[in-house]
């Protein structure tokens, strides 16, 4: 499962996930942290639960499948996009999968 599947309230339209489980080994050892706008679904990194943020964006596109995103990773510095791929939603607000989990 995706990181967006842990995210946790941050504040008003802010959400955000300590991407540190066992799957992801390197989130873990950085204690990579993702800070999600909830009404755009763009999304930030920072390592060490917050502290020192990454100079990336990656904005996200909705498409035709309410299931399916494409999300982008952007450089903050140079503007240019880095990578594009898409994203399943494989659980909804209620916690159930959807037909891609």
């Amino acid at each position: 499962r995706g990181d967006l599947n842990r995210l946790q309230v941050a504040g008003k339209d802010r959400l955000f996930a300590i991407d540190t489980w066992r799957e992801y080994q390197f989130a873990w050892l950085l204690q990579i942290r993702s800070d999600v706008d909830s009404s755009t679904m763009m999304v930030r990194w920072s390592i060490l639960r917050g502290l020192i943020p990454l100079p990336f964006d990656s904005p996200c596109e909705l498409t035709d499948d309410p299931d399916v995103l494409v999300r982008t990773i952007v450089s903050r510095i140079s503007g240019k996009q880095l990578t594009k791929y898409k994203v399943l939603r494989v659980i909804d607000a209620d916690g159930k999968p959807k037909k891609y989990a």
